[in-house]
């Protein structure tokens, strides 16, 4: 049975986002919270004669708009906001912070969770007592080699204090250090470059009509063949928990191959 000319458009399901030069998809949100779709043109009016009514219309920029957002973030999604393929693998970025607990007195010593990284003699640079309220204490500075007193050293993870007096880093005391660790290989890193900026995409959002007379319901699509997404996008961070949605802004654009801006498609079956 056809669909009627009266009908009833819902939301937005998912929303795919492909590559224009090979087709690759490079994007899925398949749990959209709330989508906008928006059809717009420049209308300019001819006016003239008493009271300047107006005579005649001119239409010129038509542009269509789509904007998304996600209950969840895809790394894939936010490449394409950012022109940067998302890379998955060891990262020694990761900068880590280690409180610690001094286990001996005579030659003070601590172990960090990770290894730190970084040049010889600086991979942790600096260390602090920490306060009986948590606040950093007396700081202390990182040397090459064995340390001389007032000072520490790192090999591997564990941290060696030197002082003239053997009760000078009482054992149990609570240390703070900061330093960078290698993030493991399933690590995912996605990066903001300067001069990397949205990409141009094919999109093709899936979604439910209903017949008005029917109560039918049919599959539809609503495809982009050429859209730039937006450079501009917002974390929402707030301090009762409450998650950040991805949100996404897609503008499209006229294609080499036709003036064709979108296609919406209702159907029923497919062959």
């Amino acid at each position: 049975m056809a669909i009627s000319d009266r009908w009833a458009i819902q939301r937005v399901f998912t929303a795919d986002l492909f590559d224009l030069t090979n087709g690759m998809n490079i994007g899925h949100m398949s749990d959209l919270k709330e989508s906008t779709f928006k059809q717009e043109a420049t209308l300019v009016w001819v006016q003239g004669g008493p009271g300047n009514p107006k005579l005649l219309g001119f239409d010129h920029s038509k542009m269509a708009s789509f904007a998304i957002k996600s209950a969840y973030f895809s790394s894939n999604v936010m490449g394409a906001q950012l022109g940067a393929t998302p890379v998955t693998g060891t990262n020694a970025n990761l900068v880590w912070t280690d409180t610690l607990t001094v286990t001996t007195s005579a030659t003070p010593t601590a172990t960090a969770t990770y290894t730190p990284v970084g040049t010889a003699g600086s991979e942790i640079k600096y260390a602090y007592v920490l306060n009986t309220d948590g606040s950093l204490g007396t700081q202390y500075t990182q040397m090459v080699g064995t340390a001389t007193t007032g000072k520490f050293s790192v090999s591997g993870k564990t941290i060696t204090f030197a002082f003239a007096d053997a009760g000078a880093l009482p054992t149990g005391t609570q240390i703070a250090v900061f330093y960078n660790a290698t993030a493991a290989s399933d690590t995912v890193t996605v990066s903001s470059y300067t001069d990397l900026f949205a990409k141009n995409v094919k999109v093709v959002l899936n979604s439910l009509v209903r017949d008005l007379c029917t109560g039918l319901d049919y599959k539809a699509q609503i495809i982009l063949y050429k859209a730039k997404a937006s450079n501009n996008f917002t974390f929402t961070l707030t301090a009762d928990g409450g998650p950040s949605v991805q949100d996404m802004e897609l503008e499209a654009l006229k294609s080499c191959s036709s003036t064709k801006l979108w296609d919406l498609i209702v159907y029923t079956t497919a062959s």
